[in-house]
C-alpha cells in the first residue's frame, strides 16, 4: 500500500492522507493502454532523449500507474513520458501498476503528488494542473488556499484566473511557450489577445528571443488599446503585409521589421528621436568599433560612449578618434536633440 499526503489544514499539522489499495503489477501491450484519454495528464512537452537512451539499454525500470475505467481501459495516471518514449522505439509490453481506485479526483492528486516529489514544474504544467482542480473543486478559494503554496503560486484569484487562460491557449501556442521557455508576464499579456490575434502574430514570434517577444507583445497590446484596433488588423495594414510577404527577408528579418514598425507607432516621438539619433551617427562617422548609446527612451540625457582595445596603441588610437570626435558639429547635435525632447 502506498499513501500519498495531501493538503488539509495546514502543511505541517491536520495532514489528511489517500490510501491506495490494491495495486497490481501487470505487463500489458503498448496498445491497450488508452492514449485519448487524458483526464488524469498535465505534462505534454518532454524532453525524450535520455530517458530513450536508458530505456534502449536497461527497459523501463520504473512501470507506469494505470486505472481501469469504462470498457476495461487503461488510462494513464502517472507515465506519459515512458509510454511516449515506449511507442518511439515500438516497444510491444511494458510494465504497469494497476491501481484499483474509482475516484479520478484521488488519481489526479496521486499524479500530482507522485510528480511533485521529484521535480518542478514549469508554468504550463501548473496551468493544467489548476484547469483540471478548478474541475474537481468548485469552490475556487479553496483551490488558491490548499494548492497554490504547492505550486509556489502566490494565493491570489486572479492567479487563478491567469493560470486557466493559459490551459486554454491551442496546442500551438502551448509548444511556442515551452520551447522558448517564455516568462509568464510574457504569457500574461498573450492571454489578452484573441485566438485570432495570437494566430497572425504567431509567425512573427517564432524567430524572436524571448526579450525581444516580450517587447513585442507588450507594444501590440498597448497600440491595439490606443487606436482600438485589434492586433490582428494592426497587423495586416499595408507595410507590415508588405514585410511580411516579401521573399528577399527572412523571418527575422520580417520580424524585426514589424516589431520596429509597431514600436514607432506606439511611440513616434521616440521614433523621430532614434531617426534622428542614427543619422547624427553616421554623419559624423563613427568608427565601427566605437559604440555612441542613448538609453532606451532618451529619458535621462545621458550618452554612453565604449570601445575595445587590446593594448596601448589601440587604446591611444581610440582617444585620438574621439578628440577629433570633439569637434564633429554632427556629433554635437545629438545634445542638441536631446535638449528639444
Amino acid at each position: 500500500m502506498k499513501t500519498y499526503p495531501v493538503p488539509n489544514s495546514g502543511w505541517t499539522r491536520g495532514v489528511g492522507w489517500i490510501r491506495i489499495e490494491n495495486m497490481k503489477l501487470l505487463e500489458v501491450p503498448v496498445g491497450e493502454i488508452d492514449l485519448q484519454d487524458e483526464r488524469f495528464r498535465f505534462s505534454y512537452h518532454f524532453d525524450l532523449e535520455k530517458l530513450l537512451l536508458s530505456i534502449k539499454t536497461v527497459g523501463v525500470i520504473s512501470p507506469l500507474m494505470v486505472a481501469e475505467r469504462e470498457n476495461n481501459r487503461f488510462v494513464i495516471v502517472c507515465g506519459w513520458k515512458r509510454i511516449s518514449a515506449c511507442r518511439q522505439l515500438s516497444v510491444r509490453k511494458i510494465p504497469v501498476c494497476l491501481v484499483d481506485e474509482p475516484d479520478d479526483f484521488r488519481l489526479f492528486l496521486l499524479s500530482v503528488y507522485e510528480n511533485w516529489a521529484v521535480r518542478r514544474f514549469d508554468i504550463l504544467e501548473k496551468a493544467e494542473i489548476i484547469n483540471k482542480l478548478h474541475g474537481f473543486i468548485k469552490d475556487e478559494r479553496k483551490i488558491v488556499k490548499q494548492y497554490f503554496p504547492l505550486l509556489d503560486i502566490p494565493a491570489s484569484l486572479s492567479y487563478l484566473d491567469l493560470y486557466i487562460e493559459i490551459a486554454r491557449l491551442d496546442p500551438g501556442w502551448k509548444k511556442i511557450l515551452s520551447e522558448k521557455k517564455i516568462p509568464l508576464s510574457s504569457i500574461q499579456i498573450l492571454t489578452e489577445f484573441t485566438p485570432e490575434d495570437r494566430e497572425a502574430l504567431m509567425p512573427l514570434i517564432l524567430p524572436l528571443n524571448m526579450n525581444k517577444l516580450k517587447q513585442f507583445c507588450l507594444d501590440l497590446y498597448e497600440l491595439s488599446k490606443k487606436t482600438g484596433d485589434s492586433p490582428k488588423d494592426l497587423l495586416s495594414i499595408p507595410e507590415i503585409r508588405s514585410v511580411c510577404g516579401s521573399e528577399k527577408l527572412s523571418p527575422l528579418q520580417k520580424a524585426d521589421k514589424v516589431r520596429s514598425f509597431v514600436k514607432s507607432k506606439r511611440y513616434p516621438a521616440l521614433s523621430t528621436w532614434e531617426k534622428s539619433f542614427r543619422k547624427s551617427l553616421e554623419k559624423a562617422r563613427m568608427a565601427k568599433d566605437v559604440v555612441f548609446d542613448a538609453s532606451s527612451f532618451f529619458e535621462d540625457g545621458e550618452f554612453s560612449v565604449t570601445f575595445s582595445l587590446f593594448d596601448r596603441d589601440a587604446f591611444l588610437k581610440r582617444i585620438s578618434r574621439l578628440k577629433e570626435l570633439s569637434a564633429d558639429e554632427d556629433l554635437f547635435s545629438l545634445f542638441e536633440n536631446d535638449s528639444d525632447g
